[in-house]
């Protein structure tokens, strides 16, 4: 294909960064369907670099790349997306709308669209990052700050998702940090650390910790479920459902609930109907009313019964 694009003589200043539109030498069809005739004037970048000469990745309208960001295989920036540092899109990526990549990021097979920043060391699959009803794959350590994301998540192996609002029909994260942000919907939390956060909808906890959470159920068909040495740490909990195989301490919980196989610490029950059964430890507790004992085998010190 040789050279498709030459650094033309419209430059403007970025950041402190001179960038410069881009011209097709030749004649392709984007990845999109997209036709880039050669003479087309397509987005901004700062050096060669930024774009490959090779494939069908395209940078359009007032888009940049710079510093050590890179577009290359079938990628396609659109609008007024920015991408920089050392992030790299490859394979078959499009960004639109206000998108920011930075950081130490690679995204591959993956749509991002909308007002959306993506930052630190990330690796992101999947097809679709925004308003849509596909699916979002974050994999990799990433680290997601004052997002909003939305669609069907899978979040997994991410060092920290901070700040951010994420609602949808169902979130699954594995393996990753959540602090001070709002889970909502089905919410499936494995292997992982949630602090200062509010879970809200139908919420289910495995070999996971919460601590300092507000986890609720928004309506009479949500259950709450913690799991397999799942923790809680003063935090509220606040609905209907069952504990199994888990670690209450210094919390709260009310409302309807089995508690089964558990140790209860320094908490609160009270509620509607609390079952307790199948031996749990309880120590330093109290225990208000609608409390149901089906097994006498508990263990520990009741404060209140």
């Amino acid at each position: 294909m040789g050279r498709k694009y030459e650094l033309s003589k419209e430059s403007k200043d970025h950041d402190h960064v001179a960038v410069y539109r881009i011209k097709a030498l030749q004649s392709f069809i984007t990845e999109t369907g997209i036709e880039v005739n050669s003479g087309d004037l397509g987005g901004f970048i700062e050096c060669e670099n930024n774009l490959s000469q090779e494939g069908l990745s395209w940078i359009h309208n007032d888009s940049v790349v710079y510093k050590l960001g890179r577009v290359d295989g079938n990628c396609e920036v659109f609008d007024n997306s920015v991408v920089s540092e050392r992030a790299l899109l490859v394979n078959n990526v499009i960004l639109r709308g206000n998108t920011e990549v930075r950081g130490v990021s690679q995204i591959e097979n993956t749509v991002v669209d909308g007002e959306v920043i993506i930052m630190g060391i990330s690796n992101l699959k999947g097809e679709y990052i925004g308003n849509g009803d596909n699916v979002i794959k974050i994999s990799g350590k990433s680290r997601v700050y004052d997002s909003d994301i939305q669609g069907k998540v899978y979040i997994k192996d991410s060092m920290v998702i901070n700040d951010s609002i994420i609602a949808e029909e169902e979130i699954n994260i594995i393996e990753s940090d959540v602090e001070r942000s709002t889970l909502e919907n089905k919410v499936v939390i494995l292997k992982s650390r949630v602090s200062n956060s509010h879970l809200k909808g139908d919420v289910s906890l495995e070999e996971s910790k919460a601590t300092l959470c507000r986890i609720y159920s928004t309506n009479e068909k949500d259950i709450l479920s913690f799991k397999n040495d799942s923790k809680l740490l003063l935090s509220k909990i606040v609905g209907e459902g069952v504990t199994d195989q888990s670690v209450i301490v210094n919390s709260t919980l009310s409302s309807r609930f089995n508690i089964e196989e558990s140790q209860i610490f320094r908490s609160v029950l009270k509620g509607e109907e609390i079952r307790i059964k199948r031996a749990p430890k309880i120590l330093d507790s109290i225990l208000e009313d609608n409390i149901i004992i089906e097994d006498d085998s508990i263990t520990g010190k009741i404060l209140k019964k």
